[in-house]
Parts: structure tokens; sequence; C-alpha cells
């Protein structure tokens, strides 16, 4: 059967993607908003009494104030009809954007590609071999189609159904995800023997279909502080100016029933309009600020998804650069990149994003803007608020991710024979810098100088890492001669040698022939020798003879190392220590591999052999000092077992190289006939073998996979954040922990759970005083110990071993279920990750440089030269679609932080501006029925009162947008619901009741003075026929009512914050509507002045009230202090506050934590 056509695949993949782009389209979109309810009854109410201003223009007084707030009221129920003909198209907008990038790139697709020649590491079972035009390629699973021809190896799987071909599971079904499991059989080929499938569905579909079925459910996900406060603010103020309204109504009668007043002419009164206006404009002002909020950022992220680069004055990652990318062809320190990740975490604090617009595409931005105001903000899309509230960020992939994709050696050992053991450390260029051309291809060198003394013993060692040749998956038996029992006439022994399990073979996978040029030598010095074949060995350990017993062993046999009896101690505690962790146990136990590689030069033949440094140290029998030749004493088998126990404590990988020169005429003729490799006796064999055995020890190297250069900076600022890091890993207990102690991670007790149940034997033994496990073990202990013992510490480690990524999806859910807002970071090349995708609140996608082989020694290398071809990034856009945005090879993790950053920066201003909004609209709603329930005049007229309620307070509620973010936002936790009840909320409400109080008091005041200097009697019916009299008064109070509110504004920028500590304000917008407004309102006081007041009575009445204004004045300059050392007195409860969150947050304590 023959698999399908690069041709045939591209007109599927376009077909699929044409189908899914319509139901896109045809799918029903929920319309709803997310904080406000609708409230049409209320509305009603608006747009009668602006009909009721129309009627009383045409009919009664012909006022053309009346006229004009009236058409303005009714002009508002017109909003509804064009939300009705534009439906919100943000749902299906961006979906249907990303699903035309990935259109575009299929279409370019003009012949097949093949990732053969790189390897995602710990991610290659997304990679799987499939049959197109006729050859066996590998391309990523999902990408694969209906009718592909697939070959799995057990241990894989595909996220589609397939039906099995043959071997052991033909004529069988294999699942979405189900993994192949092994044939029964003591025989290796036969365990792990191909089986061929048929893909009975099209993953593509499948998760396109998931997708939009996920997008459209009604989902129940976790309640923000944001959300949780105004669903409260909610309730109290509709009750609020409802009682207001009804006593407006009632007062309103009493005086129309007891003095000589007619009822329509008390409804004018600018109480009911500010009552009539708060209630419309209040839940347009909260949606029109978190709907431009979340524009700006969906900005940012589809700015970040396409690449684009920002302006340079508002670069996000300006102060990144020196990090991201060098100066082209300049030689690098490998130590400087450290001390620019120090200054970037330092300059972190002060980089600001955006401002009050967006840094790219301000159309985009407002067609955003548009699209939430009019469909509502789905919870989904508001990450905004969702940003601002994250608690949880966690890692569910780890290479080229939080970890560099590459690893690389970090220390060398060898022998001398004054100082006996030397350990070198190395360090290496940063793979962006590699990818990027800025450095020489995979640059490694030693630190400091010390290597120079010891150059004699590391040449040696450097010619053997350059001229080994590690096993290719395409190796027969006359380039791979199999030495073992397993299959000694089988042609293709490399496909052999890499059935083995991973953790057996991966030290033959690495690259470390770097270390000889790092040495000194050079291309063309290698070139001098000749490689012939690779003889292949194993050897099986017992559980009575391990490296860890036999260090054991000789360490208390002589009870010294180099009369250092601290030393000694350390190491005895250090191999005690590691006895109890059956991972290393393991680790020890596995069978190691040595692999011999025949060299020729000038005619002689020459031995390099490399492994398990178990394995080459026993057939060792010298060791070169760099000068000499000396035996290999049991002293120095016991110095360097220590050293080899502590690497493995500490998850290296360890391989030693050995040498010995060749003479033996025998071995000579079978290395050059290749019948006789084909076809090897046991004589041969034995002769071969001989060839492995009495080598001179050169050394040993370590090598590991490093975290990226920002990432312990990085972890650091997110836990300052309030923000909990998480980090999943496949390896066990040991290598999660090892490497979470490179990441600064806390790994002492309480610190790794596995997520796979009975996964370390060791630590189910850890009991607590009550007999019960410290650590629960799998998903179903997780959800038992949170459910039934109410023990919150899987919510508070930081480390989980053995994450499958079903686990990981059931973890997220548990988080959320319990409170936390997780922002997810994976790669976009694991086909399983779009299901966690999908659910997490903020996930992020991470572009990840592959790996390819090394064209010296066939190691894995940072393959900084790979092109995706449209199929790869296809696939890295298909999986990333459910994600709020992607980062690119060249994004730093520090762009997370900084959205985040620009998040917290944004919600702070909107709640300080809805906070100053509410204040202002209660202030006047309730003066403005204090004097009507005391029969005094209006305090301003109609228009003025528009002016006010629709223009001055949200203009600069508005631009508080503007406003730079607090020194310390990054430092401030987010307030989680289960924290609300044990926060002192009564002195934050009776810090704005005083507010409210001073605000009218001072009003009123000046009222009630205006009034008295201008109406001898101040009954109720004078002051509706006093002509121009009150309009002097009125005129006066709006022009020091709007100075007042610009002053009151002040008080709510930064509010965390005093003037007393020399707070800047420097919003460019803030100020510019700040004085805007002075001047708008001159000018309506001017047109007051032109039309309704002659000045000359406006004159005298400013000359009988200069005193009263001026003392209010000096009341108003007054206000600013009281509002600051309000503001101090704010500080002071956040504070308080942050102090009892970060308590909460540091605990490590569970109920059944203490052992």
């Amino acid at each position: 059967m023959e698999g399908l056509t690069t041709l045939q695949a591209k007109q599927k993949l376009l077909q699929i993607l044409d189908e899914y782009r319509y139901l896109n389209r045809k799918q029903p979109l929920r319309h709803r908003h997310l904080y406000v309810k609708s409230i049409w009854a209320l509305e009603l109410l608006v747009y009668l009494y602006g009909l009721f201003l129309i009627l009383d223009f045409t009919i009664i007084s012909q006022n053309a104030e009346s006229l004009t707030v009236g058409i303005f009221l009714l002009a508002l129920p017109l909003r509804y009809i064009y939300y009705k003909a534009n439906r919100s198209k943000f749902q299906w907008e961006i979906f249907d954007d990303r699903i035309n990038k990935i259109y575009n790139l299929v279409s370019e697709i003009r012949e097949g590609e093949d990732m053969s020649d790189m390897t995602l590491r710990y991610m290659n079972d997304t990679i799987v071999e499939v049959c197109r035009d006729g050859n066996w390629v590998k391309l990523p699973s999902v990408i694969l189609l209906e009718g592909d021809l697939v070959a799995l190896r057990p241990g894989m799987y595909l996220p589609a159904e397939a039906y099995g071909l043959d071997g052991h599971f033909k004529d069988r079904v294999l699942m979405a995800f189900e993994i192949l499991p092994h044939f029964e059989s003591t025989d290796l080929l036969e365990a792990k023997q191909k089986v061929h499938f048929v893909l009975r569905a099209s993953p593509l579909k499948i998760l396109l279909q998931k997708l939009l079925a996920d997008r459209g459910a009604k989902k129940k996900k976790t309640a923000t502080f944001f959300i949780i406060c105004l669903k409260k603010a909610n309730k109290v103020l509709i009750w609020l100016f409802l009682g207001v309204l009804v006593g407006d109504f009632v007062f309103a009668g009493i005086w129309a029933g007891t003095r000589d007043v007619k009822y329509v002419k008390i409804l004018l009164n600018s109480a009911f309009l500010f009552v009539f206006i708060t209630i419309v404009i209040l839940p347009s002002l909260l949606h029109l600020l978190t709907c431009w909020g979340n524009a700006l950022l969906w900005c940012i992220c589809q700015s970040l998804d396409q690449e684009k680069a920002l302006p340079r004055r508002q670069r996000y990652t300006k102060h990144l650069d020196p990090i991201i990318r060098n100066t082209h062809g300049r030689n690098v320190n490998l130590f400087e990149t450290q001390h620019l990740a120090d200054k970037a975490h330092s300059e972190f604090e002060n980089e600001e994003m955006i401002s009050l617009f967006p840094p790219v595409g301000i159309f985009e931005c407002f067609s955003i803007c548009r699209s939430f105001l009019i469909g509502g903000l789905q919870r989904d899309h508001n990450i905004l608020d969702l940003l601002n509230n994250a608690t949880v960020m966690s890692f569910i992939d780890k290479d080229g991710i939080i970890s560099e994709n590459a690893r690389f050696p970090d220390e060398v050992i060898v022998m001398s024979s004054e100082e006996g053991i030397i350990a070198l450390d190395l360090a290496h260029q940063s793979p962006l810098d590699i990818q990027f051309g800025n450095c020489d291809q995979d640059q490694v060198m030693f630190i400091g100088n010390t290597w120079e003394a010891y150059v004699d013993s590391l040449k040696p060692l450097g010619l053997a890492t350059l001229v080994s040749k590690n096993p290719r998956i395409d190796d027969n038996c006359k380039k791979l001669v199999n030495l073992n029992d397993d299959h000694p006439k089988l042609i293709t022994t490399g496909e052999l040698f890499f059935l083995r399990p991973k953790d057996e073979i991966e030290i033959f996978e690495e690259c470390a022939c770097i270390i000889g040029k790092s040495i000194g030598f050079t291309d063309d010095a290698i070139k001098e020798y000749k490689y012939h074949c690779t003889l292949w060995s194993t050897w099986r350990p017992d559980d009575t003879e391990s490296l860890h017993d036999i260090s054991y062993r000789r360490i208390n046999k002589k009870n010294i190392l180099k009369n250092d009896f601290a030393l000694s101690d350390y190491i005895d505690q250090r191999i005690s220590q590691a006895k109890r962790i059956s991972a290393i146990q393991e680790r020890l136990l596995r069978p190691c591999h040595l692999l011999t590689n025949i060299i020729e030069k000038d005619g002689d033949l020459q031995v390099f052999s490399q492994g398990n440094p178990k394995v080459v140290l026993q057939n060792c029998k010298y060791f070169w000092n760099g000068s000499t030749l000396q035996p290999l004493e049991e002293d120095d088998l016991q110095h360097l077992n220590t050293a080899l126990l502590q690497w493995i404590a500490d998850d290296y990988d360890a391989f030693a190289f050995s040498y010995k020169p060749l003479i033996s005429e025998e071995i000579e003729m079978a290395i050059t006939d290749r019948g006789i490799l084909e076809n090897i006796d046991e004589t041969t064999r034995e002769a071969l073998q001989a060839v492995q055995r009495g080598h001179i020890f050169l050394g040993v190297i370590a090598i590991t996979n490093h975290p990226k250069e920002e990432a312990n900076h990085f972890i650091e600022d997110v836990f300052t954040a309030g923000i909990r890091f998480v980090i999943f890993s496949e390896g066990n207990l040991l290598e999660t922990k090892a490497f979470g102690d490179d990441l600064g991670l806390y790994t002492a007790w309480n610190s790794c759970i596995s997520l796979r149940a009975g996964a370390d034997k060791a630590e189910e033994q850890a009991l607590n005083q009550d007999g019960m496990k410290v650590l629960p073990q799998g998903i179903e202990e997780i959800k038992t110990r949170l459910d039934e013992y109410n023990d919150n510490v899987p919510l508070l480690v930081s480390m989980f071993s053995d994450s499958s990524k079903p686990a990981i999806l059931e973890m997220v859910k548990i988080y959320q279920q319990h409170g936390e807002v997780a922002i997810v970071l994976g790669d976009c090349l694991h086909a399983q990750n779009m299901s966690i995708y999908q659910i997490a609140d903020i996930s992020i996608g991470v572009k990840t440089q592959p790996c390819g082989f090394c064209s010296s020694c066939y190691g894995y290398r940072l393959n900084y030269k790979h092109t995706p071809g449209p199929l790869e990034s296809a696939c890295e856009k298909l999986i990333s679609l459910p994600c709020t945005f992607t980062l690119g090879l060249d994004k730093p993790l520090y762009v997370v932080l900084q959205v985040i950053k620009e998040a917290r920066k944004f919600m702070a201003n909107i709640q300080n501006g809805l906070l100053f909004a509410v204040t202002m609209y209660i202030s006047f709603t309730i003066l403005s029925f204090i004097l009507l329930a005391f029969g005094l005049p209006p305090f301003v007229t109609l228009l003025q009162c528009s002016y006010i309620s629709f223009i001055i307070i949200p203009a600069l509620t508005l631009s508080f947008l503007s406003t730079p973010s607090e020194p310390e936002i990054m430092k401030k936790l987010p307030i989680k619901e289960d924290i609300l009840e044990i926060i002192e909320s009564d002195t934050f409400f009776m810090n704005h009741i005083i507010r409210i109080i001073y605000f009218i008091a001072i009003l009123i005041q000046m009222h009630v003075w205006g009034l008295s200097i201008i109406i001898e009697n101040q009954a109720f019916y004078k002051w509706t026929d006093s002509g121009d009299k009150i309009l002097n008064v009125q005129v006066c109070n709006f022009w020091y009512a709007v100075f007042l509110i610009t002053i009151y504004s002040s008080g709510y920028i930064n509010s965390s914050q005093s003037w007393f500590q020399v707070r800047p304000i420097n919003g460019l917008w803030y100020a510019a509507v700040f004085i805007l407004g002075w001047v708008m309102a001159f000018v309506i006081v001017v047109i007051y002045l032109g039309v309704y007041i002659e000045f000359v009575h406006f004159k005298d009445y400013l000359g009988k009230s200069w005193y009263v204004y001026l003392t209010i004045f000096f009341e108003c300059i007054l206000s600013f202090f009281i509002l600051e050392l309000l503001n101090v007195g704010t500080l002071h409860l956040l504070k308080r506050i942050q102090k009892t969150i970060d308590a909460y947050f540091q605990t490590k304590l569970g109920v059944y934590s203490p052992k």
C-alpha cells in the first residue's frame, strides 16, 4: 500500500482549512457583557426623561438646554441599533486570521519536506515516519492526513485513530494518543519492531473541530479579584442610585404639593439628570476602559505573533537587546552575557512598553476595541484581567524554553602526576548568539587560565573527542561492529544500537568535539586521521557490583582523601544521601556501552574508546599525566569514582575517553577485510574484544543541559511578582530536582511531586508523625489530599516530575478549581500541548530551535542554520492556535513579564480611573439630592451637568490610562478570592467616604454662600423665577466644580503613592485633558455670559463674592493636602494587605507536611 503524494497532501490540507474557515464564520457567537449585565429597565427611565426634556422645550419652557440634553439622551439607544447591525467578530476574526496564515504556508508547498536531519530531543515522539511520494520521511504527526501510511515504534503514538497493517498490532485500531505497546519478547528486535499503520482520520481535522467546539462551549473558570469586586459594587451602586432617584421624586412631590411650584418645573432640576446620566455612563465607562485596555494588549500579542519590531522608543526588549543579539562578527566574552542579564534584570522595572496608544496599528486597535464594545468582552479574551491576576506560571516543556535547546560540556577531568584529579570548568556561548552568527559555532571555552597549565594532559583528550565517531542509525556491520551476543550477524547494527533505551545511549548522541577545537586542534590537523570502524560491546552490572557500592566501600576502607578529613566526611554524607534515592541506584545499574574507534594515521592504527566511565575505567591500566604514563592505582580510582558519583547526583551525563596503540596484524586484516566483519567468528570476536582492553585513561567529560541565561533572574522576578513558578518535567525525581537546583528553585522538603503514582519507592517511605506520606504521588492522590484533607501543599510546590501531558492537563484544571489563574508556556510543535493551551487561562507558545547532527562526530549540536519549511511552520501555528501569543526564537522570557507588567499597569490605571469616576458621580448625585431635599436651587444647569458628566469626568478617567506604571508594580502580589475574607476593607471604604463627604461639603458651602449674596429670601419658590441671579451662582459653581474635579483627579493617579514621596505625574494625556477641561469650561462660561447673563450683573456678583471664592480657593488647596494624607493611609493599608498575602504565598507548610 502506498502513501499520499505531496500534491495530494497539500490539496487535502487546503480542503480541511477551507472547511473550518467556513465553519468558524458560521459558528454562533455568544454576546454578553462580562462585568455589567443589562440594566434596560433603568435605561428606559433615562430615555423617558430625555423625551420629557424635549416635550418641555416644545410645549412649556422652550429652553434650548432642555432640547439639547433631551436629544442627546434619546440618541443613546441608537448604539443598540449599531450593535445589532455590527455583531462582534473578534471571536472568529483572530481564529480566522491565524487559519489564513496556515493556509498561506500550505499554499507555498512545492516539494516534499523531511525532518530526518534534526531532532527535538525529548519531543521526538511528535515526529513520525510517513510515506510521501514513495519515500519514507519524518514529519510532525499533527500535520498528517487520512490515508497516510506511517511507521511507529512501540512507545510512540498518533494524534488520530489509525489501523494496524502488520506486526503485533495487525488488524487492530490504535486510538488517538494511545501509546503503541511493546511486543512481549526477550528479543529486542522483536519487542521494538516497527508497525505500519494507515490513518483513518486527519489529526488536523480533529484538532480544529475540538478547538471550535471548545471555543463555543460555556466554561466556568476562576473569578478574578477585579470581577468579584465589580459584582459586589454593582449591587451597591444600583441600590444607591435607585434610592436617590426615588428620594428625588418624593421630595419633588413634597415641594410641589406644599408650595406653589409646578411639578414639571421641579423635574428640570439637575438632580434627576445626574442620576440618569450616572446609570448610563458608569457601566459604559467601565466597559470602554476594559475594552480599550484589552485591545491594546491584543495588539501587542498580535505583534509578537507576527514578529513585528516596535518603534525604538517603545521597544519592549530595548534593555534586552545586548542579550538577544550582539554586534555581528564581534568576539563575545562568555561572561559578558551574564553581566548583561544582570543589567536587564535591574532595568526591567523602569521600562515601559506602551502608553495610552498601542505601538503598532492604531486602527487595528480601534477595530478590536469596537468588537469588544459591540459583542461584549468574553472572559477568555479579557487578557488584561487574566494577566493582571495571574498566580501560577507553569512550563509544560523544558528544552529550548526555560533551558537551552542543546546540551554542552560543563566540566572536564584529567589526571596529573602531582595533583591527581584535575577538574576544569567550561562555559559556552548563548545559543541565540550562535543562531544569529555572532560567534563561532558552539563556542566553548575554559573558565579562567588554569587550564593552560594542564594543556599537555588535555591534548590527548581533545584529540580523542575529535576523531571519535558516534553511531548513526544507518550504520551497517562494517561501520559499527557488534561484539555482543545479541544479533551478531545483523547487518543494520546502527538500527539495533538505537533501539536501546534512550537513557543508555544518550551520551553517544552528544557532540563533544568542540573541546578539541578549544584546546587548539584545527580541521586541517584532523584530516590526517582516517576512520575505519567502531567496535561496540556492552557491560551489564549486577546489584552487587556497581560504582555506587564500590566507591562507598573504598572510601570507608581508606577513610581519607588526600588527608582531608573534612572533605572525606562531606563525601560520606553525599554518598549516604544519594543511597536513599532509588533513581541514582537505578542509573548506576544501567547497562554500559563501550564504543572503540579504530583510526589510522601514517599507516599506523590507533584505538580511541569512549563510553560510560564505569566500563572505560575497568578497561584501563594506565593514565596519561601530561608527560608520562602512570599505573592507575586504587587511590586514583577512588578519587575518580567519588567525583563521578557527585556528577550523577547532580544529574550530569559523563563519558570517558581512553587510548591504545594497535600493532596486531590480525586486527588490521580484520578491519580491512569487510567480509570478516560481516561474518565474525569466535576467534575474531575475542581478538576485537581484546582491542578494547588495556587502555590508557585520558579523561572524563560531563555534559548537561543548562537553563537559559536569563532563567534565574526571570524566575526570581516571577516569584517577586507573586506568581508561583512551576515546571513540569518528564524526567524522574533526581533529574527534576537537579535541574530545579540549576534554576535556583527550592529543592529541599516539599519541593517536588511525582505525577505518576508509585513513581519512586524511596519517596513513598517519607512519612510524617501521623504515618501519612508527606507528599502525594499521582493526580488521584493530589485530588484526595486537596479535597478530603484540605492540604494545599500540591499547590505550593514548584516542581513536578514524571509529568505526562494528560497529567499536566489535569494539574492545570486542579489549579483553576482552587482559584488560581494559570499561565502556561510550552513548545509549538508538541501536539498534546494543544489541549493544555485550550484549558489554560493564558497560554503562550514558544518556538524552539531544533538540533542537527555534527558533521565531525555525528552527535547532536545546535542546528543554527535550520530554516523551517512550510509544513513545519504550519504545524507550529496550528498547535499554537489557542495561544494568546507566541514567542519567536529571538524573544527572551522577559517579554512575558513585560506583558504582565503592562497588564498590571493598565489594570491599576483602570481601577484608579473607575474609583475617581464613581467618587465623582456619587458625590454630584448625593449633592444634588441634598439640595433638592432642602429646597435649594440646583447646583448647576442641565447643560453644565451634561458637560461635567459626559465630558470632563470621562475624559479625565480615560486619560488615566497614560499614567506610567508604579515603581513597585511588579512586586505586588495578586489578590485571590480566598484571601478576600481576611483583607481589611472597611478602612479602604472609609477612606473614599471621607473623600466624598469633603467634596460635597465644599461644594454645598460654596453654593449656599453664593445664594446668600444674591437672594434675600431663600424660599423654594423664589429661585424658579429669579432670572439670571441664579445663573450667576451656577456659572461660578460650574467653574469651581471643574477646578475641584481636576484637583481631585490628581489624588487618584498612582493612588498607592503620595506626593510626599515625590511622585512624578508625567502622563502627557492627563496633563492635556487637565488643561483642556479648564479651557472648555471657560468657553462655556463665556457662552453663558454672552447668551443668558448680562455681564454687568455678573461683574457685580463677583464684586460682592470675591472673598467667598478666595476662601474656597484656599480650601481647595487644603483639599489637595487632605487627599495626599488619605493616599498615605491607603498606602499603609495596601502594604498591610501585601504582607498578609505574602505570608500565604511564602509558606510551604501544609497540613501533613511535617515529618
